[in-house]
């Protein structure tokens, strides 16, 4: 008759330690993984306070030249920019999940380019938003002034493609879009926005009923 004993079962130390083992790895795998947020963190937060004072000062030799290539880029957006880094960098070493705030992070990114390109578009004249175009523009702005009232080669990419609709019609899609990337990113809805506009203009009727008086 074949044999049918079980195999010899492992004794209960043995057990005991494998599952010390196990847990003593995961540890050190949870230290690595906190070493390495902590770090990170630490390091986005240097980046973006070093990208705000590029594109704030103007400084000298290579200082300047990162200074005009930031604000040729990106014009008045650079300072957005350099918020949102400062933002992930808090994001990141309060160890919270990314995942949760990628759309929010994508969304925000959409919303300083547009505010780069409503820049061009209303700092234009509409005939040189419709005879020009698009690398011409790009390029005008690339080599204008390094300055942070415009909206940068990139806004300037985006607001010429939207100018080709004309200045007004530009101006308007665009102004809605913000608006709703707006309400996404803060989680509200169109009717906050329009209680809040009622209670101020109420406020402004009351103001001026008190003055008439």
């Amino acid at each position: 008759m074949p044999n049918t004993k079980s195999p010899p079962k492992k004794p209960a130390a043995a057990k005991s330690n494998t599952a010390a083992k196990q847990k003593l790895e995961q540890q050190k795998r949870a230290a690595l993984q906190e070493k390495r947020r902590r770090n990170f963190s630490v390091v986005l937060f240097v980046c973006a306070l070093l990208w705000l004072f590029l594109s704030i000062f103007e400084g000298q030799t290579v200082w300047k030249t990162a200074h005009d290539i930031i604000l040729k880029s990106f014009g008045l957006c650079s300072l957005i920019w350099g918020f949102m880094l400062l933002l992930l960098s808090i994001v990141v070493a309060l160890d919270k999940s990314l995942s949760r705030y990628s759309m929010r992070i994508a969304g925000a990114a959409c919303f300083t380019l547009l505010c780069g390109a409503a820049i061009h578009i209303f700092s234009n004249d509409a005939s040189y938003l419709a005879g020009e175009g698009i690398l011409e523009q790009a390029t005008g702005a690339w080599n204008a002034q390094a300055n942070l009232t415009t909206g940068g080669m990139f806004g300037a990419l985006l607001g010429a493609a939207l100018g080709k609709l004309g200045k007004t019609e530009a101006g308007i899609l665009i102004v809605l879009i913000l608006l709703a990337i707006l309400m996404l990113l803060t989680g509200t809805t169109h009717i906050i926005w329009l209680r809040f506009l009622a209670a101020r203009l109420k406020n402004a009727r009351t103001n001026l009923n008190e003055r008439a008086e």
